[in-house]
C-alpha cells in the first residue's frame, strides 16, 4: 500500500519525520493543556469541577484549526 523505497529519498524522510515530531509536540502540549486547565486555572476562576471537562474542551477549540 505504501512504497518504502519512498524513503531513500532524503527530502521525503526528514519531511516525514518532521511532521511526525510535530504531531507529537503538538499532542503533547494538548495533553497538558488540558490537564492545566481543568485541574488548576478554571478552579481557580470559578469554575465547578463538574464543568471544567467542558469548557476546557471549549477554551482548546481555538487549537484546532492549527492542527
Amino acid at each position: 500500500m505504501f512504497r518504502l523505497s519512498l524513503f531513500r529519498i532524503k527530502a521525503f524522510s526528514f519531511g516525514t519525520i518532521s511532521t511526525f515530531l510535530a504531531a507529537l509536540g503538538r499532542g503533547g502540549l494538548m495533553f497538558m493543556m488540558i490537564i492545566w486547565l481543568q485541574g488548576i486555572w478554571l478552579p481557580l476562576h470559578g469554575y465547578s469541577f463538574a464543568r471544567t471537562p467542558f469548557w476546557a474542551g471549549v477554551y482548546m477549540l481555538p487549537m484546532t484549526p492549527g492542527s
